[in-house]
Order: structure tokens, then sequence, then C-alpha cells
């Protein structure tokens, strides 16, 4: 098994193609790929190592309430539950790096 773990961040709900290609991808380069789903609705695709429903919970709400935030409130939720898993994951040894402070803020989306 691969050492190096990388976590793949993305919207399964629209992009699962393209994830499980850079899984994939990530595979044949010999590193581990750690799948994790940033999507700000709820859906029923499968296969993230870290799924939609975990990630809204991190971020303090829930899958189903997720439906009823604004995007704005989903991405807030959802980088603030990424932010988490993605430090506790380099805590405890199971990816390479974290770097929270990139994102120091969530941008505000204008309101449509």
């Amino acid at each position: 098994m691969a050492d190096t773990a990388i976590a793949v961040l993305a919207t399964l709900d629209s992009k699962a193609a393209e994830a499980r290609f850079a899984c994939r991808t990530l595979i044949e380069a010999g590193a581990m790929p750690v799948l994790i789903d940033m999507s700000l609705r709820p859906h029923n695709v499968e296969g993230a190592a870290v799924s939609g429903g975990l990630m809204a919970e991190a971020g303090g709400t829930s899958w189903p309430a997720m439906a009823k935030l604004d995007r704005a409130q989903a991405a807030e939720a959802m980088v603030g539950g990424g932010i988490r898993i993605l430090d506790d994951r380099y805590r405890d040894g199971k990816i390479a790096a974290s770097s929270p402070s990139v994102v120091p803020t969530v941008p505000r989306w204008p309101a449509t």
C-alpha cells in the first residue's frame, strides 16, 4: 500500500466521474487517495472515504439540513467540516499535510 495519502476534495453530486479519475491517477502514481465529498446538497452517490454527511456534521449541521441552507451557508458548513476533518486526519497521521490557514474565511457569494 502507498505511504502517501492525498486528500481529493470533490463534489460527488456533480463531479463523481472526475473524482474517480483523479483517484485512479493517484493510485497509478503510487499514492493513496482519500476521497472527500464536498457536495453542498444531499445525494446518493457513494464511494467517498469521507461522505458529505460526515462533512456536514463536522461543519455543525446535518446532511438532510444541507438541502435547506442557501449556497453560502452550505459552503460555510462544508469548508468548516473540511478543515476539521483534514486537521484531525493530519494529527492522526492519516494524511501528509493540512493547511487550513490558506482558507482563513469563507467568501460570501453574491445573493441571486
